[in-house]
């Protein structure tokens, strides 16, 4: 089955690659809007002379899909900032929180590009400050909060002195709402039955705890708007873009349930790990 990464340690096991897709659902469309790398936050950002920190947190969703690492997966949040502008290009700062409690150090740039939007180059690096993946990726879309997805491949290394290649794969890159409501959690969700068994959905999930709406952001770049409902026991129901039904119960962790869709009559399983967000 597919694996997660222990971010510190990358300890990956021997992996069954499983097909890693997001049937069902669809890519968003994007214009260009150059008014910052945020999108709907821009007005977060300082004066641009790189004196004041502006908070930008982000969810991160990655899968490997080639190389000895293929089928791991992770995903976690980015809290940190803009740290500072030089012309077009901002500087991003920020601590990763994977779902498995490890972390990782985060710099990025968002680069303005001829098309007036923004590019990111995005480095994680072990608390050792060795580097565990190298990734780049361009503006695809916006969540419906407005703010901006990024999109693109990564490299991953050893994070370690060797710097040792160990697999190539998709990832996104969504800021998300700064509420302190918002919570993190993973998604991992596999078919177990229909015409798309052994489909894999892996993402992060950002849920207003207040409204009860977020979004899913898959690693291939697919934003999913979801709703959900938590009882008076804990147990969570959501419905994802209309077409997946899911429903769990709260485990030590994060949930685990079970889920009809995207596809008719597919089903499967799915269980998600909470992360900071906020």
């Amino acid at each position: 089955m597919t694996k997660k990464i222990r971010i510190v340690l990358l300890v990956i096991p021997t992996l069954v690659i499983l097909t890693l897709v997001a049937t069902g659902f669809v890519i968003p469309t994007w214009k260009a809007h150059a008014e910052s790398p945020l999108g709907g936050f821009s007005s977060m950002l300082s004066n641009g002379q790189g004196k004041s920190v502006s908070r930008a947190n982000a969810a991160l969703s990655a899968a490997v899909t080639s190389g000895t690492a293929a089928g791991s997966v992770f995903a976690g949040g980015m809290v940190g900032g803009f740290t500072g502008k030089t012309q077009d290009v901002y500087a991003y700062n920020a601590r990763f929180n994977a779902a498995d409690g490890s972390f990782l150090h985060v710099h990025a740039t968002f680069i303005r590009k001829a098309s007036s939007d923004y590019n990111i180059d995005l480095i994680l690096t072990t608390s050792t400050r060795f580097t565990l993946m190298h990734a780049t990726g361009t503006v695809i879309g916006a969540a419906n909060t407005g703010c901006k997805e990024y999109a693109g491949r990564f490299t991953l290394y050893s994070g370690d002195r060797s710097n040792k290649r160990v697999g190539y794969g998709s990832f996104s890159f969504l800021f998300v709402d700064l509420s302190s409501t918002t919570q993190g959690l993973s998604f991992d969700g596999i078919v177990m039955h229909g015409k798309d068994r052994g489909a894999v959905y892996h993402g992060a999930m950002a849920l207003n705890t207040s409204t009860m709406n977020g979004n899913i952001n898959l690693y291939d770049g697919t934003i999913i708007p979801f709703s959900a409902h938590i009882d008076s026991s804990n147990g969570i129901t959501f419905t994802a873009a209309g077409k997946l039904v899911a429903t769990g119960v709260k485990t030590s962790t994060g949930y685990q349930g079970t889920f009809a869709g995207p596809v008719s009559y597919d089903d499967g399983t799915w269980t998600s790990t909470a992360f900071k967000l906020i």
